[in-house]
């Protein structure tokens, strides 16, 4: 269901490096799968940072009054790490 998936997405999910453009990580994966669980991503996560995902987090930075980078910057991480806390 819908929201199990977004409290597994909550779990799962805390960013402790700056996900951007071109970078491929595990953590880029975590975040995709946030990004696809909560709307803002609909393609199959692949931990590679390309421009679907710089996208849905233009997308993610926009619905919370954040500067729209497309990057994972510092204040978009502590944004997205406050929201989700348990």
């Amino acid at each position: 269901p819908p929201g199990q998936v977004m409290k597994m997405a909550k779990k799962l999910c805390k960013l402790t490096g700056s996900p951007a453009f071109g970078s491929k990580s595990d953590e880029v994966r975590c975040l995709q799968n946030y990004l696809k669980a909560t709307g803002f991503l609909s393609v199959t996560p692949t931990g590679t940072f390309g421009p679907l995902t710089r996208d849905a987090v233009k997308a993610w930075q926009k619905s919370k009054g954040v500067a729209q980078t497309g990057a994972m910057d510092a204040s978009s991480r502590a944004h997205f790490n406050d929201e989700n806390e348990e």
